[in-house]
């Protein structure tokens, strides 16, 4: 999804699109609108502006970054535009995020039962990104990776633009977008595999390509790229934490605060103006948020374990 791509225009009509038949794999109706939504195609029937903006998905996976580092880069110097309606219906985002993540166990299922071998993978991403991988050693939000070649024009505009060549496992969960979405979806060239966050992940390499090697991949060789090597697992299942309930509460209460802290840096274009306290609050919210999305992960998680035979 950080590959370049034009997305589709913020006022985009739905009303002459009709449901599509049964979504393949045993993912639910529900569960395919909220892939849609992610992957910014049209999603039938629904008028509410939580489904309307064209690049949700920059919202999604800035809510799950750490600290505020993502706000600086994302926002300030590559002009991404998220939304606060995401925060403001937290409830709502959070019901997406564990549509997606069930729909993904169950596409890794069908992998399993149909014996499907996949082709090299790829994903250009941030060095940021990738070092905060190799940190963590897992993902951190929803990552999407290509079984095609990357698009020549991924570097653009990026802070230390990076190449990773991906392994996945076989208990990684994962979902082809476009074999989900079927016919017509805008983005099918990209050959996208959306993986979840909180999988584990192994990551090696760091060192910029040379001229020669950027030529063979179709890139600029006057534009200095990274490379890494990245081996993607199961889910980080990990130990307790926050209970759900006191999490809910926080976010409740802090919803407004950082909605607006949200809007205000979309605004400026920089951080600077906030107070402290705000950020702080802010990227606090952030973090009480990614922890209950892991707190609802890990039941599905545990189902999606056994179904494939190795609870």
């Amino acid at each position: 999804m950080d590959q370049a791509r034009i997305r589709r225009p913020a006022d985009w009509n739905t009303g002459n699109l009709s449901p599509s038949s049964a979504p393949p794999c045993g993912i639910t109706p529900q569960e395919l609108d909220s892939i849609r939504l992610y992957a910014g195609a049209p999603i039938p029937g629904r008028i509410e502006r939580f489904y309307r903006l064209p690049n949700a998905y920059q919202t999604f996976n800035l809510l799950m970054m750490a600290g505020l580092e993502g706000e600086r880069v994302r926002i300030c110097l590559e002009g991404q535009e998220p939304d606060p309606v995401y925060i403001r219906e937290w409830r709502r985002t959070l019901n997406v995020f564990a549509d997606i993540f069930r729909a993904q166990c169950r596409y890794r299922a069908f992998l399993t039962v149909e014996g499907c071998v996949l082709p090299p993978l790829f994903r250009a991403d941030r060095r940021l990104n990738v070092e905060q991988l190799r940190t963590l050693g897992r993902t951190f939000a929803f990552t999407s990776i290509s079984k095609g070649k990357c698009l020549p024009s991924f570097a653009a505009g990026k802070e230390e633009p990076a190449l990773l060549e991906i392994t996945l496992d076989g208990s990684c969960p994962c979902l082809d977008v476009a074999a989900v979405l079927g016919e017509g979806y805008l983005y099918a060239k990209e050959a996208e595999l959306l993986l979840p966050p909180f999988l584990h992940a192994q990551v090696s390499g760091g060192t910029y390509f040379t001229p020669q090697q950027l030529l063979q991949y179709g890139l600029n060789p006057d534009v200095p790229v990274l490379s890494y090597q990245v081996r993607f697992g199961g889910f980080c299942s990990g130990e307790d934490g926050e209970s759900p309930h006191a999490l809910v509460q926080r976010l409740d209460q802090g919803q407004a605060d950082a909605a607006t802290v949200l809007a205000a840096i979309c605004a400026r274009r920089s951080l600077d103006g906030l107070s402290d306290d705000a950020l702080r609050r802010y990227a606090l919210w952030k973090q009480s948020f990614s922890q209950l999305v892991w707190a609802y992960f890990r039941p599905i998680w545990a189902e999606a374990f056994q179904a494939l035979g190795k609870g």
